[in-house]
């Protein structure tokens, strides 16, 4: 497999590069690259290393498939003309049911240079979350970002994924890691006890 190869890696890790250079591009824009370098691109390459030393594992394929189609839809969402065609079917009603976000993410195993990440997903119970692939692709956007930091950051070997019925309309979404005593001092010197913060942007660690 190619995507956890040093050229792979640094192609994919260049995207936005250029934009970046110049002077001032929009945050729209500056997001929209983070997500097409990052995404489940990330989870992908890192999820290679471990199936390229167990290429017939069908479960490991799987999740692998997964990653790759996740990934695909978000680049179509952001960028529509990537295939217009494919774009069009995103955008038909077809209701999507909650357990397609968590089951891809139960035991994915994800190897870093020092350190392998084990995710943990759990939901108990049934409903359909969105209409739209494109919906979808919104979800998925906002879960990799917050599952690829918790694994990059985590001082444990376990990410856990929860997500909690608290109503007939709402849901909450907890994405957990366990934090180092660096950590937590920066947290504490960073923003005291009002970590809402950390949603509005401009943090990462």
């Amino acid at each position: 497999m190619q995507f956890y190869t040093p050229e792979f890696l640094r192609t994919a890790q260049a995207i936005g590069t250029a934009t970046y250079a110049l002077d001032d591009p929009p945050h729209e824009l500056r997001k929209a690259c983070h997500d097409l370098r990052g995404g489940a691109l990330t989870a992908l390459t890192s999820f290679s290393r471990l199936l390229s030393r167990r290429p017939g594992d069908q479960h490991l394929v799987r999740k692998a498939v997964f990653l790759a189609r996740d990934h695909a839809k978000m680049m179509r969402s952001i960028l529509p003309d990537l295939d217009e065609a494919i774009h069009a079917a995103d955008e038909r009603v077809k209701r999507h049911s909650i357990h397609e976000f968590v089951d891809k993410w139960h035991e994915i195993t994800v190897e870093m240079v020092s350190k392998r990440i084990r995710v943990v997903a759990l939901c108990d119970f049934e409903c359909y979350i969105t209409s739209r692939c494109l919906e979808s692709s919104a979800v998925d956007r906002i879960l990799y970002n917050y599952i690829n930091n918790a694994v990059r950051f985590s001082d444990g070997e376990i990410v856990r994924l929860t997500v909690i019925r608290l109503n007939s309309v709402l849901t909450r979404w907890v994405v957990e890691n366990q934090l180092t005593n660096r950590q937590k001092v920066w947290l504490h010197k960073t923003l005291g006890d009002e970590l809402a913060g950390l949603f509005q942007g401009g943090y990462t660690q």
